[in-house]
């Protein structure tokens, strides 16, 4: 998969546009100029769907359609594997204090009027959220123009009607209804709270339409014995799109809003936030200073709710310290090439130094952001690094290509963020090299890129299976909300727009109106991602609280859990692209908490209990 440069989205212009174009089936008021939109018809995954599907039984023709679960809830078509994707029944479960995701597909087999999907669950611990998965025209690539249909956002559905866009990321009611021959996803979000008590609870799947009988679905939830940790030296954080961009516009009050879900997505950490002001006049008098108040009210906004950090600085913050020091010193942009000026290497340091200090009442961790996936080691990205490095600031990069650079850079860099398809470097996995130069090793790869809108499998392999297998201490999301214009509309800029999730406004594009963050399938999948880490993490902690344990039957089962625990976590991998699906990973995840419980059951019976 083709990466695209972050900065890319800062460069690209304004758009001429032109009015009123209708595309798979949606009307905008103005799409870009150019040559036609056309919809993609050829590829292996977006092909069109012209199989005949599996002959239903006689109470789903009197329903009026059929239920049906694909391996990954961005798949959902026309059903084609009938004995593996025909339900009758549905299952899933959790932990107290976690969010599940289950879905399922409605074919319909004649036109559905007024549906309605709810689930029945009276006086039990847990509740559900149903949302339908809207299918809307989306670019295939950052400069296609081509589209295809894809299941993105999920909206809320109740009493016969779902929500729906309109423009300008508005919503509004409308009747539920669904063509014959196509299908409708659907997304249950199962929530314990902390205190649920565990058990197998039977709810029940009530979908009904105009006309016809309702179907009962059976749905069975299991509350696990367990409860899951969290890794305090593990890391996920998100390209926030909260400074100096195209997109998220949110005042100091709304932003805790965006942080809470942030949050309650398991994300602990913000990348591109703002550091603050440098102050470089008296710099000839060998003093300097920063303000880094917006810093310091970020971050304490951040941790309450619920994100405790590191965060990463937005470059752009290095450009005012550069852009202060070189006016205060009345240097020209040809007095920086090559070898910097002594006074002006001085009065970076002594910026770089002014703003870690001036941070420290934030009490969190940060790392300063200097350039984006350079790939030669020019003098001045050198000399940015070290001397940020030498104020005592921690420095990040990211990275997919060009060995040179790594190789003179890696003294000065504190983390650095590979690339998903870039994770070995000389030859060797990444893990080793960032080892061999004390560096932190993150990589970054889910999200937005081309074609992961709608994608389960590719955003939670990444934050999860991934992450864990490669052995790195941080994972980024590339990007929150990156939008050209209409929330709502990925044909008004010269780009596709760069969207995880998306703003849900009461006014067409007036962010003062910002209700909160519409979910994709993309974002939920993240949160699935890292709570399958979640579980292996607890296994893991498990095994070392008992493995220096001297009774032979502790040794034993730490022995045997370890064992278990390394085989399961390779059953998801063998490939960015291939060997697994989301309903692999589900059936991973149990057998990793029947291990968990198993395990917990050996330490109380013998006298250890986890913590």
């Amino acid at each position: 998969m083709l990466f695209i440069p972050l900065l890319l989205a800062a460069t690209l212009g304004p758009v001429a546009l032109r009015a009123e174009v209708t595309i798979g089936g949606v009307t905008y008021d103005s799409v870009d100029t150019g040559s036609e939109f056309t919809e993609l018809v050829d590829d292996i995954v977006h092909r069109r769907q012209d199989w005949v599907p599996p002959s239903p039984t006689a109470a789903e023709v009197a329903s009026g359609f059929v239920v049906y679960v694909t391996a990954d809830p961005g798949h959902y078509r026309v059903p084609k594997d009938w004995e593996q994707e025909h339900v009758t029944n549905l299952s899933t479960f959790l932990s107290p204090g976690e969010d599940k995701a289950a879905w399922f597909g409605l074919y319909a087999l004649e036109e559905l009027q007024d549906l309605a999907v709810t689930v029945e669950a009276p006086d039990m611990p847990f509740t559900v959220d149903v949302r339908n998965m809207w299918f809307w025209p989306q670019r295939t690539g950052t400069h296609s123009r081509q589209w295809y249909m894809t299941p993105e956002l999920l909206l809320p559905c109740q009493n016969g009607r779902t929500m729906a866009p309109t423009t300008g990321g508005v919503l509004e009611w409308r009747p539920f209804h669904v063509l014959a021959r196509e299908s409708a996803g659907l997304w249950l979000t199962v929530t314990a709270p902390p205190e649920a008590p565990p058990g197998s609870y039977a709810a029940t799947i009530r979908v009904s339409s105009a006309d016809k009988p309702d179907l009962l679905l059976p749905f069975t939830v299991e509350i696990l014995p367990l409860i899951l940790r969290r890794p305090a030296d593990r890391h996920w954080l998100v390209y926030c799109d909260l400074v100096d961009r195209q997109g998220l516009k949110l005042s100091d009050a709304q932003r805790p809003i965006l942080l809470r879900d942030f949050a309650r997505h398991g994300i602990t950490g913000l990348i591109e936030v703002p550091l603050g002001e440098p102050d470089a006049s008296r710099l000839k008098e060998g003093r300097a200073r920063f303000d880094a108040s917006p810093f310091i009210t970020l971050a304490r906004q951040a941790r309450e709710a619920g994100l405790p950090g590191p965060h990463v600085c937005h470059y752009g913050e290095v450009g005012k310290v550069a852009g202060a020091v070189q006016e205060s010193l009345g240097l020209a942009n040809d007095d920086l090439q090559g070898e910097w000026p002594t006074a002006y290497r001085d009065g970076v340091v002594a910026l770089a130094r002014a703003a870690v200090e001036a941070t420290q009442p934030a009490g969190v961790e940060w790392y300063v952001y200097p350039f984006d996936e350079p790939s030669q080691p020019s003098p001045h990205v050198l000399q940015t690094y070290e001397a940020w490095r030498a104020g005592g600031a921690k420095t990040y990069v990211t990275w997919w290509h060009g060995t040179e650079f790594l190789q003179q850079a890696a003294p000065h860099l504190s983390v650095i963020c590979f690339g998903r398809d870039a994770l070995q470097v000389f030859g060797k996995p990444s893990r080793g090299f960032c080892r061999q130069v004390d560096a932190e090793f993150w990589f970054y790869g889910s999200g937005c890129y081309d074609g992961q809108e709608a994608q389960m499998f590719s955003n939670r392999y990444a934050a999860g299976f991934l992450m864990w297998n490669s052995g790195a201490t941080g994972h980024a999301t590339w990007t929150f909300c990156r939008l050209f214009g209409d929330p709502f509309n990925d044909f008004d800029g010269s780009a596709k727009d760069w969207a995880t999730a998306y703003p849900h406004l009461l006014q067409p594009n007036d962010w003062s109106s910002f209700q909160g963050v519409l979910p994709t399938i993309a974002w939920e999948s993240i949160r699935e991602g890292i709570n399958d880490y979640r579980y292996l993490y607890t296994l893991q902690s498990l095994i070392e609280e008992i493995r220096n344990d001297p009774r032979e039957v502790m040794q034993a089962a730490a022995a045997q859990a370890a064992e278990r625990l390394q085989e399961l976590s390779k059953k998801v991998g063998g490939g960015w692209l291939q060997g697994t699906s989301p309903q692999r990973m589900n059936e991973v995840r149990r057998h990793v908490a029947d291990q968990i419980i198993a395990l917990e059951a050996v330490m109380a019976d013998h006298g250890t209990t986890a913590e």
